[in-house]
């Protein structure tokens, strides 16, 4: 947090200066974890208003999961072109190296596995583990999944 220094105090026994809170610099902050929570629950509306407000396509929320993988985690499709249409990175990560191809496939999700492939992603991509799309996509047992991947 942003903490601004006030005045000196006389009454305060040490030396040091007196801090208080300050209001947070005006940033996008809120506006990129509202964008990621509505790629996260398919609100293209939503989304669609953030963006023409200026947050970018690359929101990540609280967690730092970018707003593709949490679309593609939840298998929502028109959720993932939105955030394409307007440039978002396909190769943007979450702290544990996973991209919104590696959520779809973790997911089984085979509509979001195909769009993202059409787009280019990298199929080689690997989270900090080492899992691969296919391994990832073996473990859903989903076999359309498996049949794209």
């Amino acid at each position: 947090r942003l903490h601004t220094p006030l005045t000196y105090r006389s009454d305060v026994m040490s030396f040091g200066l007196v801090w208080q809170d300050a209001a947070p610099a005006p940033d996008m902050s809120a506006k990129e974890t509202e964008l990621a929570q509505a790629a996260e629950n398919n609100q293209l509306q939503t989304m669609e208003r953030l963006i023409a407000e200026g947050v970018s396509a690359d929101a990540k929320d609280g967690d730092g999961v970018p707003a593709l993988g949490l679309a593609a985690r939840g298998g929502h499709l028109d959720a993932l072109k939105l955030l394409r249409k307007h440039g978002a990175n396909l190769e943007a990560t979450d702290k544990y190296g996973r991209t919104a191809f590696l959520y779809a496939c973790k997911m089984g999700a085979a509509e979001c596995i195909t769009m993202l492939l059409d787009a280019g992603c990298d199929t080689a991509a690997k989270n900090n583990k080492g899992h691969t799309g296919l391994m990832l996509t073996a473990g859903s047992k989903n076999a359309a999944a498996l049949r794209v991947v």
